[in-house]
């Protein structure tokens, strides 16, 4: 019978941090905290964050340490290189005449001044923005008004900036765009904007994102990561899921890397990086890697990946646009695969991994990276029939956060 996944709300991280910096002083100048709900408790020191995660980190994986499935290993977590204004994207909803951050029901929002968390460029987006009045705000309960969020995302490509806007409504007027690119021009914010681009939502779902596209400027951003030495160039697209801590993400990818060089030091390596997105784990990995398949089911993220590998020149690169669940059974590894397993919140799931670890032949390391490590726990007790478990290492992606990443390297048991 199968398992049931944890649920999240009764053990996450965020209502354990809550109860946790409850029982420490609160220090009143840190962070230049507004209140907005873009982060959690920044009145409290980074330090006194850190401390928390960690220990619940190491609560989350004891019960592996209690079956003898997680000997001698020590669980850090890995500081963040900026604690502040890293976020490189941002969903500012509109509504009742203000620009910001739901907190607590879709009816209370926030009026943003300023995320300390945001870049200071996106709060001047949103200084502008107010003024422009001509159409009305998106209302969720009643599905009256045009205007739903203003989605602003923001990129490093050569050492320059590179800003997107994506307007998301719940349809288009007809005199709509030009309005709105006149009104960028007149406040001086148009040229700052490599892409403009409207969204149509129409849905009664509070979501901030559209296959219903219309580009007013340009057509992607571009984000340069640095990984071992050598530099990749990333398209992104509305849609296009990226990290949005760039800085901590390329410390990710360096600790893959190493893995990778340790426990596969000889012969050649084929990366299945399942969950692929836009290619950026894969793509940054080529250089240790004869071949790179990416497994991802986003139409929008696959075209992006397979252009992603002709700008970075990596011709060892291919794309089956699939769902993983139902590729994990037929993939035949040999001696030097490795897996990327980068699963959305739910993790991969029993039924899948069973089918997996069923197969003849299985690859020799799996790295597993998760944005939850509450189902990423499950996920490796299942694995462990056949694989060790040899680092486990959280990353604070999200400094002032209820949330974290883990990446787990695993090498297979000797038959």
């Amino acid at each position: 019978m199968p398992r049931k996944r944890r649920k999240s709300k009764k053990n996450d991280l965020k209502s354990f941090l809550s109860d946790y910096l409850m029982q420490i002083p609160p220090t009143t100048d840190l962070l230049p905290c507004e209140g907005c709900g873009s982060c959690l408790f920044g009145e409290y020191h980074y330090e006194d964050h850190l401390e928390g995660k960690t220990f619940w980190l190491t609560e989350v994986y004891r019960p592996l340490k209690e079956k003898g499935v997680l000997p001698n290993v020590k669980i850090g977590v890995e500081i963040s290189p900026k604690r502040t204004r890293y976020r490189n994207k941002m969903d500012f909803v509109a509504y009742d005449g203000k620009i910001g951050l739901r907190k607590g029901g879709f009816a209370n929002v926030y009026d943003v001044m300023d995320s300390c968390l945001a870049p200071e460029f996106m709060s001047e987006v949103l200084a502008a923005f107010r003024k422009w009045q001509e159409f009305p705000y998106y209302d969720l309960q009643n599905h009256t008004g045009i205007i739903r969020y203003f989605v602003v995302r923001s990129s490093e490509h050569e050492g320059n900036m590179q800003y997107m806007l994506t307007l998301v409504v719940k349809n288009i007027p007809q005199h709509l765009p030009q309005s709105l690119l006149q009104f960028m021009k007149d406040e001086g914010i148009y040229d700052k904007f490599t892409v403009i681009a409207i969204a149509q939502q129409p849905t009664k779902s509070d979501v901030s994102f559209s296959d219903d596209l219309t580009f007013l400027k340009g057509t992607h951003i571009e984000y340069d990561l640095s990984v071992h030495e050598k530099t990749y160039t990333f398209a992104i697209t509305p849609n296009a899921f990226f990290q949005s801590n760039a800085k901590m993400y390329e410390i990710v990818l360096e600790d893959m890397a190493q893995s990778l060089k340790k426990y596969l030091p000889e012969g050649e390596i084929i990366l299945y990086d399942l969950y692929g997105g836009i290619g950026s784990i894969g793509i940054s990995l080529s250089q240790f890697a004869s071949k790179i398949i990416n497994i991802e089911i986003s139409q929008e993220n696959c075209a992006l990946a397979e252009r992603n590998a002709i700008i970075n020149k990596v011709n060892n690169y291919t794309v089956i646009c699939s769902d993983v669940t139902k590729e994990l059974g037929k993939i035949e590894f040999t001696k030097g695969s490795v897996i990327v397993f980068d699963p959305p919140r739910v993790g991969i799931g029993e039924k899948a991994l069973q089918q997996f670890l069923s197969l003849e032949s299985l690859p020799q390391v799996i790295l597993y990276m998760s944005c939850n490590p509450l189902t990423q726990v499950l996920d490796l007790d299942i694995l462990s029939s056949h694989y060790e478990i040899v680092s486990v290492k959280g990353y604070d992606m999200f400094p002032f956060t209820g949330h974290i990443e883990a990446l787990v390297v695993l090498i297979k048991k000797p038959e």
